[in-house]
């Protein structure tokens, strides 16, 4: 669910290794198309009805969300510090590079 909270611009330690990882841009956007789509409805007036356009706000939401836990890969934003690899693996060797 960290996820949903997570966009191009924010970056976030890994769980795994520590760098720092990101979502890709493109498919996040992508993603928002659904709800821009009822924006763009409901600012041109093709759509009037006030429970239509909460229903179709509700509909198009969980599409969005949906499609950003399921088709937005996550990207590192840093470049590979052995350290804090070293570390997520629980090899923490101080400040000796790994072999």
């Amino acid at each position: 669910m960290k996820k949903l909270a997570l966009g191009w611009a924010r970056s976030v330690p890994c769980k795994a290794c520590g760098l720092r990882v990101s979502v890709s841009p493109l498919p996040a956007v992508a993603a928002m198309l659904p709800s821009m789509a009822v924006v763009l409805a409901v600012t041109l007036r093709w759509v009037r009805d006030p429970a239509l356009m909460i229903m179709l706000g509700v509909v198009a939401l969980s599409i969005s969300f949906v499609l950003h836990l399921w088709a937005v890969p996550l990207i590192r934003t840093q470049l590979t510090d052995p350290r804090a690899v070293a570390r997520a693996r629980g090899q923490d060797q101080g400040d000796q590079l790994p072999r």
